[in-house]
This record gives structure tokens, sequence and C-alpha cells, in this order.
């Protein structure tokens, strides 16, 4: 096999998996559009699997600089998928983008509603509320000043510094934070983050955390008299507290979520239900799961699943309409309905944040098994 062919499989396993760039990504789609859009989607007779054959032929091209014949692959039949949905019996569906919402029976739309965005609201200790810039993606907090990741400061007009705060995303708002002692986290959609003070002397950095995030714990070192040690980093969620030493995990607390899942991908953590103190060590890989009946039990992750929403998707495995609405209308800050009897198709696969809604819902609606109605904010889910 030539080292390019070798470098268009790395890359449609990457592409399915969910592991590409955001540059790989958009290789991969616009040569799939560029094919696809050649083809009806009124023939019932369309053949995927040629499109697919094409579609690797352009890859290999693309990344050989010359003409390649078609390498043959079942495989890679799931490459005839700008967007991936696996519904039900295992069947693949797609849709090209950009597609006009109108030419799918499936999905009625009065407008569109653009996806999520950076957003979000920094509270000082002193109550007051810091509307910070949509075209940041991060900021950057210490003791004696704020500012975004670019460098550029945060207009505060306060001269008090930050010993503590609160940073909270909307509904369709994510932002990063760089808290005082140098630890990284990303907020998903209609979250809150509350810290408490980080200085040297501090025996614990104390964080409450609503909604979902990622932590990249930074490890700080404290003085107890002339013993020096780890200052330990915990994070207190409704049922339960996690303590860190050092180390990236994910909490997803989200109340609607009937559960607060806590997964581990680097280092060591205890988990401590709040009610009995029950306490668990999550080893990296594994995740914890505490349910609304205060059970709290540990199961091995799916870090793609986990890690989904920072990565730019919605990852969906087995899941019912209703899940996938509860995670759609965060995003898209969208009111959800329901007309007639609930479909029980589970869906799986992945979706970029960063469509339109109306892209979204027509390629769900390809199951055949729901269909929608867009009016202003609120999506109306029909079987």
């Amino acid at each position: 096999m030539t080292n390019s062919k070798h470098k268009a499989e790395e890359l449609i396993d990457k592409y399915l998996s969910g592991d590409c760039s955001p540059e790989e990504c958009r290789l991969v789609e616009n040569i799939y559009q560029k094919t696809a859009l050649k083809r009806s989607f009124e023939d019932k007779s369309i053949d995927f699997s040629s499109i697919a054959q094409e579609s690797w032929k352009q890859i290999h091209a693309s990344i050989n600089k010359k003409s390649a014949g078609i390498y043959t692959l079942w495989r890679w039949f799931a490459v005839a998928a700008a967007v991936i949905v696996i519904v039900g019996a295992g069947l693949w569906f797609y849709v090209s983008q950009p597609y006009v919402i109108s030419n799918n029976p499936q999905v009625i739309a009065k407008n569109d509603i653009p996806p999520g965005g950076n957003a979000a609201i920094l509270t000082l200790a002193n109550g007051k509320k810091i509307q910070l810039s949509n075209d940041k993606t991060g900021l950057v907090i210490d003791a004696s000043k704020l500012s975004y990741n670019d460098g550029s400061s945060v207009e505060t007009q306060s001269d008090q510094g930050m010993e503590g705060g609160t940073i909270s995303t909307p509904r369709g708002g994510q932002y990063q934070v760089k808290l005082p002692d140098g630890t990284n986290v990303w907020l998903n959609s209609a979250s809150k983050l509350s810290f408490s003070s980080m200085s040297a002397n501090s025996s614990v950095r104390n964080i409450a955390l609503e909604g979902e995030a990622y932590f990249e714990v930074a490890k700080v070192m404290t003085m107890h008299g002339a013993v020096k040690s780890r200052m330990a980093f915990v994070v207190k969620t409704p049922g339960q507290e996690v303590h860190v030493l050092g180390t990236h995990f994910n909490i997803n607390s989200y109340r609607d979520k009937g559960a607060t899942i806590t997964t581990l991908i680097e280092g060591a953590i205890r988990v401590t239900r709040q009610e009995n103190k029950a306490e668990n060590i999550l080893k990296p890989g594994e995740q914890s799961i505490l349910t609304a009946d205060n059970e709290l039990k540990v199961t091995p992750a799916n870090i793609k699943d986990a890690l989904a929403w920072k990565n730019g998707y919605f990852r969906f495995n087995s899941e019912r309409i209703d899940q996938v609405m509860i995670q759609l209308s965060r995003w898209y800050d969208i009111e959800v309905s329901y007309e007639g009897e609930m479909s029980d198709e589970k869906f799986s696969g992945n979706i970029s944040r960063y469509k339109n809604i109306s892209e979204v819902l027509t390629m769900l609606s390809y199951s055949n098994a729901v269909k929608f109605k867009i009016e202003g904010r609120r999506v109306t889910v029909m079987k």
C-alpha cells in the first residue's frame, strides 16, 4: 500500500472516531459534499458505496497530489456521511452541507437557528457582573488582573483583585477559563463554576460546579509548617465531592440528566458521596455514576463520549430522541415539545455542534422515525 493510501486510511479512521482536527474534518466533508451533490436525493436507487469509493479516490488524490485509482474497501462505506448517524437497526443516514431545509418534508421550518458559541458572565467577589466578549474563547484569572487568553485585557472598572468569583455560561454558550492556580477549565453550555481563594496560604482549592466542565488541574505545592505538600483541589456538585491532586477529568452534573457522571482521563481522583461519605478511587479510563437514588458506582468509561462536547461534537450512543433533544436544547437554546407518541428508535453517532439546527434535524429525520417543526425558538418533535 502506498504511503498516501495509508495516510488516507488514517484520516478516515480519525474522522469516523471524531478525533480529526477541524482542517481534516473539512477535507473529508468537502470532498464528500462535492461527490454527493452530483447525485439526487430523490433517487431511491442511489448507490452509497460508489459515492464512498469516489470520495476515497479524491481523499487519496488530495494527499498524494496525483491521480489515484479507486481503493475499494467496504469499511469506507461510512465515509459517505458528512454527518453520521446510526439509527435503530444500524442503517447509515447522511446529509450534505449546506442543505435546503424545505427539500425535506420531514422538517418544517419557518426559520433556522444557528449553533451556540462563546458566551459567559463573570461575577466578581463584590457582586459586579462582567459580560465576557463573545469574540474571545477564554478568560485568564489571577489575583491582580483579568485578561483574555489572547492577552487582551478585560475592562472591569474595578481595582479589586480576583480572590474568588463565579463564571457562568448561558444556554447556547461555552467558555474556557484559567483559574488563579493555573488550572484550565472548559465550561459547557448552561453551566456555572464558582471558586474561592487560591492563594499559596490556602490548604485547599474549593470549586463548585453546576452543569458540565472539563478540568486540567494544575499541581500546586503548599507549606504546612516545615512540610511541603500538594494543595488539594475539591470540586463539589450536588450530592458528591471530587478530591484531586493533579489530573484531567470531566464532570457532567446537569440536573436533567438524572445522574452525575465523573470521567477520569489522567491521574487519580477520589469521588465521595455526600450522603454517607462512601468513596471510590477512579483510575484513568473509569467513570463514577451517582444516580438519582444516591447510588455511587464505578464503570469503564467511553472517553470519546465524555469529551465529545469539548471536541466540538454531539456524540449519541443508543439514545432516545428525548435524550438527544435535551442536549440540542441546551446548545441551541430552544424549547422542545412533542406531538403524539414518542418514537422508541435509538440514535447513535457523531454530529458537529457547529451546524445550524436545521441541518442536524434534517439528518435525524432521515431515519423516518421522527419529524420536526421549527417555529421561532420552539422545536416540535413528531412521529
